[in-house]
């Protein structure tokens, strides 16, 4: 936790910049549903709801803990960068690793303006250029992906 709050704070400090020059959109998505666990672990799961981001963690079925936040239109740019910085724009459909059949299924599903992602993934994960790394070890392009959410709230864990 502690690792993946560094490096999703040191990505978005580093992005600050970035966020500026490039004019990120500030509006929220229209669509926006992030679910990642399996059955050994925890399910973290964000997704968009009427007023606010939701972030919230199962385990077996039963809801663990529940946070809404309300982003700023600065937090909403900021994240945006990052997901432009991380290519996710690049990420392919399904990322399956046939040889491991329990483990880490994830879900991204990101619309809005200029933004189009949908993708999943059991087991495998994409990199830095989108292709799959076949290999149920997180890439960090993936870990950092998962930090961007603090950017919109520091409760808003993946």
């Amino acid at each position: 936790m502690a690792a993946a709050l560094a490096l999703g704070l040191g990505l978005g400090l580093g992005l600050m910049g970035a966020a500026t020059a490039q004019a990120a959109p500030e509006a929220p998505p229209t669509e926006l549903v992030v679910r990642v666990g399996g059955f050994l672990g925890p399910t973290h799961v964000v997704e968009l709801g009427p007023t606010a981001v939701v972030c919230a963690t199962w385990r077996h079925g039963q809801k663990l803990t529940q946070t809404t936040v309300q982003p700023t239109p600065a937090q909403w740019a900021l994240w945006r960068a990052q997901l432009a910085a991380l290519h996710v724009d690049r990420w392919q459909k399904d990322y399956f690793n046939p040889k491991v059949l329990d483990g880490t299924q994830w879900l991204v599903r990101i619309v809005g303006p200029g933004l189009n992602v949908e993708s999943s993934g059991s087991n495998s994960y994409p990199q830095a250029d989108g292709q799959a790394n076949g290999s149920p070890e997180q890439t960090e392009a993936f870990q950092r992906f998962r930090a961007s959410f603090l950017t919109l709230g520091p409760a808003c864990v993946l």
